[in-house]
């Protein structure tokens, strides 16, 4: 049986809006059981959960001790930044000023006395009995809508995608130095949320994975993770009574108001993208081992487009690279592998792990390949992604990963 254990490193610091974290960043790995005295894992796997079903403990530690078992691969699952943000993965309730605004507004509206020290949950009962009088005797209509905030697990606002991807990499440098493992091997997989930070891993680090696997990722950051308050997206919806339903809604780093000192700037945005023309261009030209891309998705996809991800995969193969997409349909719901085809298909990670991994070529790992100069780290890459106004730099060195932002255009990439 595959070995776990725990470990804490530094996570990734937040260089857009110089936020503190909560605390060390903790990660899980699961070493193949019966390697030799200092023998090397056959590569590493990084499995990184989204926020639906596979953002569990024992659901991750299940899958990485199998991958171990299956294949003699090191796998690691994160607990990254931000990660529990959902009521199921130990985000809170937070009712927030705007909330009891809104709802204080709703009693005044209705004639709900709203007295000192009356809690919300006492206003929202008698809220609804008032409403509902309204209703029946036609002084009112439709649905009222109450808000409600979510807090992420450690109280961690939701910066989205950036310091998640670059804690995966954090962890890459503390596992390069901490296990022995096939540096050329190294897989991130994920599905949704974690088949974006997959994706988001290979443009920050062009030449350490050899391949990602992604089921259902977006190319771009919906409005409903990066604020979804102010862009009236809850994150998801309970509904209380015919009459009335509250929207919660994840707690955020960023605005979408200009005035703002958070806000979510064009160059923010763009480095969160994966389909930014200039930026897939220099991941391109820093990558001189391209990664293979392995990607399933949905039809209709409305939470991660399937055009988007079409499109996406088609400019990475115009550019050069191994790229096999699939969009399943109803031909492929076999209640095994795809169980349905809404959003994350309910697909088997064991089954997907398994036949994207059989896909890659033997020709990646034969012997030392003379164009295998080893991952960032070796190289010591330089990368740079200008937008209109900032420039985020990532510089890899053998111990370690430093990211900046800086003002002004600058050449966007080096790797020495």
């Amino acid at each position: 049986m595959a070995q776990h254990q725990t470990y804490e490193v530094a996570g990734a610091e937040d260089i857009e809006l110089c936020t503190r974290r909560a605390g060390l960043l903790s990660y899980t790995l699961a070493m193949p059981d019966g390697l030799a005295q200092g023998a090397p894992a056959a590569g590493l796997v990084l499995f990184i959960p989204g926020f639906g079903e596979d953002n569990d403990g024992g659901y991750a530690e299940g899958l990485c001790g199998w991958i171990a078992d299956t294949f003699g691969l090191a796998c690691a699952t994160v607990a990254y930044h931000a990660q529990g943000c959902r009521i199921s993965t130990g985000a809170t309730r937070a009712f927030k000023q705007p909330d009891a605004d809104r709802l204080v507004g709703y009693c005044q509206q209705y004639g709900v006395p709203v007295g000192e020290g009356a809690s919300p949950g006492d206003l929202m009962q008698q809220l609804q009995q008032s409403y509902a009088s309204a209703v029946e005797a036609g002084r009112a209509g439709g649905t009222l809508t109450l808000t409600c905030g979510l807090v992420p697990r450690g109280g961690e606002a939701q910066n989205f995608g950036l310091m998640q991807a670059i804690d995966h990499l954090k962890v890459l440098q503390d596992l390069r130095t901490r296990v022995a493992y096939d540096r050329r091997n190294v897989i991130a997989m994920g599905s949704s949320h974690g088949g974006y930070l997959a994706q988001l891993m290979g443009k920050l680090a062009p030449n350490t994975l050899r391949a990602v696997f992604d089921n259902s990722g977006y190319v771009t950051a919906p409005p409903r993770y990066v604020n979804g308050r102010e862009a009236n997206l809850p994150d998801y919806i309970e509904r209380f009574s015919p009459v009335m339903q509250m929207y919660f809604f994840l707690d955020s780093m960023w605005s979408f108001d200009e005035r703002a000192s958070n806000y979510y700037h064009a160059d923010a945005q763009a480095i969160r993208s994966l389909i930014e023309p200039k930026h897939l261009q220099t991941m391109a030209q820093a990558g001189t081992r391209p990664v293979r891309y392995r990607c399933v998705h949905g039809p209709g996809d409305e939470i991660a487009p399937t055009e988007a991800k079409e499109a996406y995969c088609q400019r990475l193969q115009e550019l050069g690279f191994d790229v096999q997409f699939r969009c399943m349909g109803p031909e492929d719901v076999d209640g095994q592998y795809v169980k349905s085809l809404e959003h994350g298909m309910g697909l088997s990670l064991r089954g997907f792990f398994q036949r994207s991994y059989a896909s890659l070529p033997d020709s990646d790992l034969a012997g030392s390949a003379p164009d295998w100069l080893g991952d960032d780290f070796d190289r010591q890459t330089r990368l740079a992604y200008a937008g209109p106004d900032r420039v985020y730099t990532f510089a890899f060195t053998e111990t370690g990963l430093a990211a900046a932002l800086e003002q002004g255009p600058k050449p966007q990439h080096r790797t020495a």
